[in-house]
This record gives C-alpha cells, structure tokens and sequence, in this order.
C-alpha cells in the first residue's frame, strides 16, 4: 500500500564543504524482491522454478519485443534446478534457456505471466 504525506518531500543529504564529509542519512531498504516457485509435473517432474513476481520496469519492458521472453525472462528467474544434458543445473540464462525445450520455456514464460497478471505482448489475456 502506498501512503502519500501532503507536503512531505524527501531529503537529500547536504554536500560536502571543504573536504568535510556531509553527514550520514539513514539508509532506505531496498525495494525486497517477491517470488513464487514453478513446480511442474509430468515429463518435467521435479524441476522448479523460482520466478520474481514484482519485476522492474526495465524488465517488463524486456517482453515488449518479438523476442522479449527469450531476452526477459532470465531477468525474472532467480533460480531453477533444471538440468542440462550433464545432468548438471543449467545457469540462469539466456544460453541456460536456450538449452531447454521450447515446450519447458513456454510453460515457463506463461507461469510467470500468470503469477504478475500482466498479458506479455502478442499473448491473449
């Protein structure tokens, strides 16, 4: 929930004067990530993956383009236990993506539009 105080604007810290460090502001916590786990059955079993839910705008941007969930979506994962044809975990990325089944990275992609409950663009609502 956002709470807006009328007259209230936020303070930067004042510059440092000769050579004098300006005091210290008390720090704001980051913005905390939230997530959600992808279980997936049948020929998938027991992979997961641990997707963000409340992406950045830069990253819902990502989606935007033709390719966009091959470019966004290793922005969104945060971790996974999918193995390559090693058997060992693939890295969260692009090329980790590109290495899965198609079938795999759409239910991927559409798992994580599911739980943002933002369409991807070209994808019906």
């Amino acid at each position: 929930m956002l709470e807006v105080t009328p007259g209230v604007a936020p303070v930067s810290p004042p510059p440092a004067v000769n050579g004098t460090p300006a005091p210290s502001v008390a720090a704001v916590p980051p913005v905390k990530v939230k997530s959600t786990r992808l279980t997936f059955e049948g020929d998938y079993a027991p992979y997961w993956v641990e997707i963000r839910t409340n992406p950045t705008l830069a990253q819902l941007r990502a989606f935007e383009t033709a390719d966009g969930a091959l470019d966004g979506l290793p922005a969104v994962i945060l971790a996974w236990n999918v193995p390559g044809d090693d058997g060992r975990t693939l890295p969260c990325t692009t090329d980790g993506l590109l290495a899965l089944p198609a079938e795999l990275v759409r239910m991927i992609a559409e798992g994580w539009r599911a739980a943002i409950n933002v369409p991807l663009v070209g994808s019906p609502a």
